[in-house]
């Protein structure tokens, strides 16, 4: 029979621990160090500790499965991610030889050139200077240049000079250039010494049909304590001759240490405009101005310096800068139908700002443009076809990061758009603004209607394509492109209302 309730020894346990050995599956250690916890004081305590060796494994184990699952996730999405925005564009880096001109490498020192005329005797400050620099006293030295060499040249060389070079509005009497070179300082003494070792020189040669001339501003480059920057600053200043057609122009102020900032005055007139041939304006360290200049092309570079400028060319503008912004005015005129005008500016950490136009007689004109900056906001005001039969082409590849990036279309732009901004977290978007009603005038005076198309699947919140036609047929060919990119900001397209 079995035993009842009544024959169990209850103050006996039913198991021994001499009957269950160590090896018992009964009985592990964590059991055992739970009963020898459970008979000191603050059993309660130990029990939690012992939970906590108990399962501290499980959570590494969790944790760190969880992670693998974050990792694999991570690699995942950089493995399937678009690629940067902007990584198709040929962004061209700081080109060193932008306005380089090789015709310049002849004229070296006071020997490559045919004369350097004597300092004139120290003089007050003379009204003749056309800066606001206050020093106290000039020596000038004065040069007349003919106005039909195929390059006319101004250049640095030796050791570091600061100064200007500025052509004026004003010009000069004749069919000659004026040029003044103006020495200004403080202390009459030093600035005589500085001089004894500082040439101002008229260099030129004729080679063939070529035929170059210009100035050459030289420092003896063993000037040590007395060389002339700090002590004396020079100004170039130009009158050119009384006629409205002149030229290559080109400039080299780029030997170590040397800042020459550039004054180019305005010589736009509509109804009496000056041209000019190829412009090559090239600095280190000095800030650029250059008024409206009407040729073929203009190539503009220095560092470190703002450029602001407005140039009217046939075949292309190119303007380089860094750690400084630029603002600058293109005038695209095609010299024939289907011809192609070449637009590049560029800096970094800073803005830029470019406004653009066609102005032709000619339809089927390209203005082609890279714009490319970094850290800085940049804008675009797409062009509008002035006078130019329609249609006209714009493509722009502009790219910036950490900055907003903004391109204004004209009604008449057709073509293609691509946006994207990237970044971590959620950072900036990509918008089109867009009037749906947009209607007005057809530039091709065919009562067609402005319509926006988008790309399929290129519609969310930070990359947006698409095209902006005129009418139901769209022809592919002939078509504009714009490309806009950014990180961590928004990037907008405008398609301004037609009117």
């Amino acid at each position: 029979m079995p035993p009842n309730d009544s024959d169990v020894d209850l103050s006996r346990p039913l198991l021994q621990d001499d009957e269950l050995g160590s090896e018992s599956p009964l009985f592990d250690n964590d059991f055992r160090e739970q009963r020898d916890e459970s008979a000191k004081p603050g059993s309660v305590r130990s029990r939690l500790h012992l939970y906590w060796r108990r399962r501290k494994r499980y959570i590494v184990l969790g944790l760190s499965y969880t992670a693998a699952v974050v990792l694999l996730a991570i690699v995942i999405l950089i493995a399937i991610a678009p690629k940067t925005p902007g990584a198709d564009i040929d962004v061209p880096p700081f080109n060193e030889t932008l306005a380089y001109d090789p015709r310049l490498e002849k004229y070296q020192s006071p020997n490559d050139a045919a004369t350097c005329p004597t300092w004139s005797p120290p003089l007050p400050h003379s009204s003749l200077t056309t800066t606001t620099n206050t020093s106290q006293f000039t020596s000038t030295i004065s040069f007349t240049l003919p106005s039909d060499p195929s390059l006319t040249f101004f250049l640095t060389r030796g050791a570091p000079l600061l100064g200007n070079f500025i052509i004026n509005r004003d010009r000069a009497n004749g069919k000659e250039i004026a040029v003044d070179v103006i020495a200004e300082f403080d202390d009459e003494e030093i600035g005589k010494k500085v001089l004894e070792s500082t040439k101002a020189c008229f260099a030129g040669r004729v080679e063939g049909d070529a035929k170059e001339q210009g100035v050459l501003l030289w420092a003896d480059p063993a000037l040590d304590s007395f060389s002339p920057s700090p002590h004396v600053r020079f100004n170039i200043s130009v009158h050119l001759a009384n006629i409205r057609e002149f030229y290559d122009i080109s400039t080299d102020f780029t030997n170590p240490g040397t800042a020459f900032a550039h004054e180019i005055a305005d010589f736009l007139d509509l109804w009496s405009p000056t041209a000019f041939g190829v412009v090559k304006l090239n600095a280190r360290n000095a800030a650029m101005s250059v008024g409206t200049m009407l040729g073929p092309a203009s190539y503009i570079s220095t560092t470190n310096a703002k450029i602001d400028g407005s140039f009217w060319i046939s075949e292309a503008a190119h303007v380089q800068t860094s750690n400084a912004p630029v603002r600058g005015t293109v005038f695209a005129l095609g010299h024939g139908e289907g011809s192609e005008v070449s637009v590049s500016i560029r800096t970094e950490n800073a803005p830029v700002f470019a406004a653009m136009a066609i102005a032709s007689d000619f339809s089927y004109v390209k203005l082609n443009s890279t714009i490319s900056t970094s850290n800085g906001a940049l804008t675009v005001i797409g062009p509008r076809s002035m006078v130019t039969p329609y249609p006209s082409l714009f493509v722009l590849s502009g790219i910036t990061s950490n900055a907003p990036a903004i391109a204004h279309l004209h009604p008449e732009f057709e073509g293609s758009f691509d946006l994207a901004t990237a970044g971590v977290g959620w950072g900036g978007k990509a918008e089109v603004v867009w009037d749906e009603n947009a209607g007005g005038r057809d530039p091709a005076g065919k009562g067609r209607t402005r319509r926006l198309d988008w790309s399929e699947g290129r519609r969310d919140r930070r990359r947006k394509s698409g095209r902006i036609v005129w009418g139901e047929e769209v022809v592919q060919e002939n078509m504009g492109d714009v490309r806009l990119y950014t990180t961590g900001k928004d990037v907008t397209v405008v398609a301004q209302k037609a009117s």
